[in-house]
């Protein structure tokens, strides 16, 4: 059976125009002169994410698996973790021109997503041969790319703030920038839980990769285990001083761009696990649909 995937795609098509119409209200805001209304933006936003959650779900719910299974969907699926991350945030942090920026980001992955041909493959049935502990592994690790994604945009409002102190700008764009103490606070916050996030994924992918070595795409897992080694690093760095400030910031900026270019030879590489047969019942084991 070959689903059909229109509506989600259209669900996922109207998010995108809502996280638009709330980027250019706060875009038309700051040239006139005001601060956007924090309350508006998070409402519109909000608004966006339920839209996309019903057309992610609605796309889960037609391949039966958590959708993920092409570029198209890990991209909605990892700009939805970002706005999701973002409504988390907003009540414990005073970050201000953090949901204009995310909702720059969002839009602009969104709009790639929809507009690239062969992106959205339809495909039928999970893409990880009903494995729960693959398919729990790509979910965290795409989970945990979202999560990269804010710290990006963290360390993006660090280095505009560090250039507008050096250039004693306080005009425009920069008198609403967060101060660099909180922005530098957040950013190892986030990234000590993206690191967290992935780390769980790969030891959750490891339960099928151990034992079934011949079926693992040695790339792919290489450049996962790269993607994460990077993160580490830049954590480690972080702690003993060695990355700090500036060198920080585009440190994070640079390996969320690495994470989000190793996405397309890490799809391209995907080979399809066969379907797992329960062990704990027999009565399964004869049954063919």
């Amino acid at each position: 059976m070959e689903f059909s995937f229109t509506e989600a795609r259209h669900m996922a098509g109207l998010a995108t125009l809502i996280y638009g119409a709330a980027a250019l209200y706060a875009a038309v805001s700051m040239l006139r002169g005001h601060r956007y209304l924090r309350s508006v933006i998070f409402i519109v936003i909000s608004l966006g994410w339920a839209v996309q959650t019903v057309a992610l779900f609605e796309r889960g719910y037609e391949i039966k698996a958590c959708p993920i299974g092409n570029p198209f969907e890990i991209f909605q699926f990892i700009t939805w973790t970002s706005v999701g991350l973002y409504l988390l945030l907003v009540p414990f942090y005073r970050l201000s021109l953090l949901g204009f920026f995310t909702t720059l980001l969002v839009f602009g992955l969104n709009t790639l997503s929809l507009v690239m041909p062969g992106w959205d493959q339809p495909y039928t049935g999970p893409r990880f041969g009903g494995n729960p502990w693959i398919e729990l592994h790509a979910s965290l690790a795409i989970l945990s790319y979202g999560i990269f994604g804010v710290l990006a945009l963290i360390a993006l409002m660090y280095l505009l703030q560090q250039y507008g102190l050096k250039q004693k700008r306080s005009q425009g764009l920069f008198r609403w920038l967060p101060s660099i103490r909180e922005l530098d606070a957040v950013g190892l916050h986030l990234l000590s839980a993206g690191l967290l996030v992935l780390s769980v994924a790969l030891v959750v992918g490891s339960f099928y990769w151990i034992p079934n070595l011949d079926s693992v795409s040695i790339f792919k897992l290489s450049v996962t285990l790269l993607i994460w080694a990077g993160y580490l690093l830049a954590f480690c760095f972080r702690f003993q001083k060695r990355l700090v400030a500036r060198k920080f910031a585009w440190a994070c900026l640079l390996l969320f761009g690495l994470a989000l270019i190793s996405l397309w030879p890490v799809n391209a590489s995907r080979r399809p696990l066969p379907p797992e047969t329960p062990l704990t019942s027999h009565s399964l084991e004869t049954h063919d649909e």
